[in-house]
């Protein structure tokens, strides 16, 4: 498990993004693959729990509904192509969030490496 935080954001209507771009590594040529994302407990709602990953990017949007510290866990099933193999990567994700004033998108990364043979 890889884990990013805490960030901090601020409760009420407005839409948080969290971004964990995957980034190739020399012998990956694509990525593709989808994801869900799971909340602790009802501090954190999502717009949708599972989606899939777009220009080699996870993003979760999501709303904070009271104060309080709280955990996102988005669990990845990564397709890493190379030029002749492909393998597919579970990765699991925390995000650790607690309370403050931002509203805006936070991004991490991620190195995508294709499994030694």
């Amino acid at each position: 498990m890889t884990s990013f935080g805490p960030t901090k954001f601020a409760v009420g209507e407005s839409v948080h993004t969290v971004k964990i771009n995957l980034v190739p590594s020399k012998d990956v040529q694509h990525i593709k693959g989808s994801f869900t994302s799971e909340a602790q407990d009802d501090i954190i709602s999502f717009s949708e729990s599972s989606k899939s990953i777009e220009d080699d990017t996870i993003t979760v949007q999501f709303k904070k509904s009271r104060q309080g510290d709280s955990k996102i866990t988005i669990t990845a099933n990564i397709i890493a192509c190379g030029e002749t193999t492909c393998a597919m990567i579970e990765k699991t994700f925390e995000v650790l969030v607690a309370d403050g004033s931002n509203t805006g998108a936070v991004n991490f990364s991620y190195a995508v490496e294709l499994p030694r043979q």
